[in-house]
């Protein structure tokens, strides 16, 4: 059968940029504990000047964001970039039904290997405050919550905006840049936490009244706050420039240089699977671990690691922790790697489980459509849902026996069809006249 009008591969000819890039491994201290992999470091002609911004993780994938106009799309298996996104993502999340969004220059819906919504060109339609948003997390109700350096904390319902600066919250307006959102995270209970430039404390919303944790009613002290991330406990983890707080709820932990082996403002946090904390600070000591009970440095002078300084961890679900670092030359010195680095205990493991390796055709009739859009695949998909190229979802539904679609009511264009099966799902585009 001819597939030739399968209008999904628009998207290779809208973002046909190939890199091949080898990964390799580099011998690990110690084979039977720790393992290393690296990729991008011994091609500075393509990684020098870039610096991984964020990561996310999409089955047998990894997009992983720069501070240039590019994402790239990394096979796990063999840590080949494969593809590129025209973008410069700051940050990267999933909404609540898996689909994946990143911000930087713009607020984007990632469908297939395209991505579709807002930019410096229509953020207006929705009500944004600018065209570039630094962060994001989306709570459990699907709000987006947006942060911005200069423009505030922005909610988002997927067609309007609501702005919060320092007219209806308790931020401060820095005389040159504005509002700046240094972190946001949404809690277990649905809290909007945040913490901002100016503000000595930590800011919980719950989407009502705002309360400032600070110096005048807790015991933390009166410092700049950075970083935040919530464990698997729901304890919040805030980073400031004299150590890492952690609140449960009702006390107030600091780990400092006294009792711990932070030194200096920690800034990059995150958890694993096992609740084990990893992070960094901005006096450059590596990559720190923390199991609950020892703390472990992961340096250039005790560990292979490509640099002392961290940019930003992700941890994917097979436990591999993802991070960008650089080195600092000393005077004189040359270009020495830098890229990202993937760290596990016990051996890095990037293998494809056979479930996702089984790619299944799926082949849409008739297309361009007028009426009933008919899916033919092996897969028997239970619902699915249909987007238009602005990442709205226009149309969702489950599939009748003979597994078609009346997109009669669409006005003429191109849209995703996202099929769902269970856990997992599938993306083809097609034109309705």
């Amino acid at each position: 059968m001819n597939f030739t009008n399968r209008i999904f591969n628009i998207r290779i000819a809208l973002f046909a940029v190939l890199l091949i890039v080898a990964g390799y491994l580099s011998p690990p201290a110690n084979a039977e504990e720790d393992e290393w992999k690296f990729f991008l470091n011994d091609r500075p002609e393509l990684w020098d000047g870039y610096l991984a911004s964020c990561f996310i993780e999409d089955g047998e994938y990894m997009w992983v964001g720069t501070n240039r106009q590019l994402v790239f799309k990394i096979f796990k298996e063999t840590l080949e970039a494969v593809d590129t996104l025209n973008f410069s993502a700051a940050d990267m999340a999933y909404d609540r039904e898996g689909n994946i969004w990143m911000v930087g220059s713009g607020l984007k819906k990632l469908v297939g290997d395209t991505l579709i919504g807002w930019d410096q060109n229509n953020f207006q339609e929705i009500g944004l405050p600018g065209p570039y948003p630094s962060y994001i997390s989306v709570d459990s109700t699907g709000i987006f919550w947006l942060g911005f350096n200069g423009e505030g904390l922005v909610r988002f319902d997927g067609e309007s905006c609501i702005v919060y600066d320092d007219t209806n919250a308790p931020f401060k307006k820095h005389h040159l840049g504005g509002v700046i959102i240094y972190s946001i995270v949404v809690d277990k209970n649905n809290n909007i936490w945040v913490t901002t430039a100016l503000v000595n404390g930590i800011m919980k919303f719950d989407h009502k009244e705002w309360t400032v944790y600070d110096s005048t009613n807790t015991v933390i002290k009166n410092v700049p706050f950075k970083g935040l991330e919530i464990d698997k406990n729901n304890n919040i983890w805030a980073g400031s420039t004299i150590g890492l707080y952690k609140y449960d709820g009702t006390d107030w932990y600091l780990y400092n240089d006294d009792n711990s082996q932070i030194n200096g403002l920690v800034d990059k946090i995150a958890f694993d699977n096992d609740n084990n904390l990893w992070f960094s600070t901005n006096n450059h000591i590596g990559l720190v671990n923390y199991d609950g009970i020892n703390w472990r440095v992961f340096n250039q002078s005790n560990s292979p690691i490509h640099g002392n300084r961290i940019f930003r961890i992700y941890i994917d679900k097979k436990q591999n922790v993802w991070f960008q670092v650089t080195h600092d030359p000393e005077s004189g010195e040359v270009w020495k790697g830098q890229g990202v680095n993937i760290y596990r205990k016990g051996g890095v493991i990037l293998n494809i489980d056979e479930r996702i390796k089984g790619i299944y055709q799926v082949n849409t009739f008739p297309n361009p459509v007028y009426d009933f859009l008919t899916i033919n695949s092996e897969v028997e998909y239970n619902t699915y849902e249909i987007i238009d190229l602005r990442g709205v979802s226009v149309v969702s539904g489950s599939f009748n026996s003979d597994n078609s679609i009346n997109v009669s009511s669409l006005v003429s264009g191109t849209y995703c069809l996202r099929l769902i099966y269970g856990q997992s799902f599938n993306t083809v585009f097609f034109i309705k006249n």
